[in-house]
């Protein structure tokens, strides 16, 4: 037997479920969360299936050049 399961055998068994409090057992007096109007999303853009360095702006390809440069100069 391990170490773990030795510590362990004075304890009880619990049962899943068996702390959380019913609907019936709330007091009446707590505040509930009630949703009140559906959020709405914005439009999202569709994906492009597949990007590359190429169709990527100038500003795009400069930055991952410096971060690629660094990277390989970088001693830590």
């Amino acid at each position: 037997m391990s170490l773990l399961s030795s510590l362990l055998d004075h304890m009880p068994p619990t049962i899943a479920g068996a702390d959380k409090p019913t609907m019936a057992n709330r007091s009446p007096d707590r505040p509930r969360l009630v949703l009140v109007n559906r959020a709405e999303r914005p439009v999202q853009l569709p994906a492009s299936t597949y990007t590359n360095a190429a169709m990527a702006t100038p500003e795009w390809r400069h930055t991952r050049d410096q971060y690629i440069n660094h990277l390989m100069a970088c001693r830590s």
